[in-house]
């Protein structure tokens, strides 16, 4: 919650009297304890009072407070969502037209890539065509077979200087990533497993996810009950299902606990109530000890 452009609040006269009836050393804890809620969302934690009785007190005069403390938040906080959302439609980006962006600028780098790649090819082929043309002009038709055999040749020679080189990063987490699989889902020939190689280290450059959060993700995939059988490629990573998010953020997107049921406003009033009755009892406790 971000509560940094919050110029002001209302602060009751409720909250003066009950600060003015406490021990003079605790009156400041109290008040910056209101502050601090209302400006930073940050609950008070009086652990650090050494005296018992002012501790309590503290507790005690806090959650006499912390309701009308907390509609103050509450409210503020969904005027902000309501104010953020009219200044949404009327201009700026919204969070899925940014995404869109973002994915648009990654697919850009992905093409520039493979034009590179292809560029580079076309001007090996080009220079080995050239010399072909020539010597063909120059020979008989009885040599013609032969050049065809050299063409081969120099094109085999040229795909295994394009044979790609991964760095020592691609390399190692490609070990850690092929353990997730079982052997027949492995790749087969160098092309396979350069394709998988490939793939790491477009997630992690173009994709920007960091290597050890990939293998988690595969780790994850791999041992979910419903993605195992769906899952037998690291190519699958990188494609997108029917919504147009790729399986990497989906499968991220579910490894993340799901969030505790928010307690209603009924049960957070009976809890505080509560609070308050043990709080007076445990009080009155000490006090009698003291007579």
């Amino acid at each position: 919650m971000n509560l940094q452009e919050r110029k002001g609040m209302n602060f009751y006269r409720s909250y003066y009297v009950v600060a003015r009836k406490l021990p003079k050393e605790i009156q400041g804890e109290f008040l910056m304890a209101i502050l601090n809620y209302q400006f930073e969302s940050k609950e008070p934690n009086f652990d650090h009072i050494t005296n018992e009785s002012n501790k309590l007190l503290l507790e005690i005069c806090w959650d006499g407070q912390v309701h009308s403390l907390e509609k103050q938040l509450v409210g503020y906080v969904n005027g902000m969502k309501s104010g953020s959302a009219s200044r949404g439609a009327s201009g700026g980006a919204s969070g899925q037209e940014q995404e869109q962006e973002q994915e648009q600028e990654q697919e850009e780098v992905q093409v520039q890539e493979e034009d590179k790649d292809k560029e580079q090819l076309k001007e090996e082929y080009s220079s080995i065509i050239e010399e072909t043309s020539s010597s063909n002009r120059e020979s008989s038709s009885s040599d013609k077979s032969n050049d065809v055999k050299d063409l081969k040749k120099k094109k085999e020679k040229s795909s295994a200087k394009k044979e790609k080189v991964f760095s020592s990063q691609v390399e190692y987490f490609y070990t850690q990533a092929i353990e997730q699989f079982p052997e027949h889902l492995r790749p087969k020939d160098k092309e396979a497993e350069n394709n998988w190689k490939d793939e790491l280290r477009k997630l992690n450059e173009i994709d920007k996810i960091p290597f050890s959060i990939i293998i988690e993700v595969i780790k994850w995939g791999r041992n979910d009950p419903f993605w195992s059988s769906n899952f037998l490629s690291l190519n699958k990573l990188r494609k997108k299902n029917k919504d147009g998010i790729k399986y990497v953020v989906v499968f991220s997107e579910k490894m993340k606990p799901t969030k505790p049921k928010e307690k209603t406003f009924a049960e957070k009033e009976q809890e505080r109530i509560d609070r308050l009755k043990g709080k007076f009892a445990e009080a009155l406790n000490i006090m009698n000890s003291k007579l």
